[in-house]
């Protein structure tokens, strides 16, 4: 988390240098980037975003339904409750 938490940190600090990455590997032409909006970031997942997709995969058939997914996430407690 700590690594993904520096990158957006570095393209929060240097906007031009991130939107040359942007160009760099999305093939979009500097002029095309220069006028969108970059990419919105948040690495905090909860147990209950991720029980939507639990949810999801039990509709589907997989054998998930125990699965507690407070259990797979380590997140802060305030975040759980």
């Amino acid at each position: 988390m700590a690594s993904l938490e520096g990158g957006l940190q570095a393209i929060q600090s240097d906007e031009a240098k991130a939107r040359k990455v942007l160009a760099s590997y999305s093939g979009l032409p500097e002029a095309v980037v220069a006028r969108i909006p970059l990419p919105h970031y948040d690495f905090h997942i909860t147990p209950a975003e991720l029980d939507v997709w639990r949810n999801a995969m039990v509709s589907q058939g997989a054998p998930l339904k125990d699965l507690d997914i407070k259990h797979i996430v380590v997140a802060a407690m305030s975040e759980i409750e």
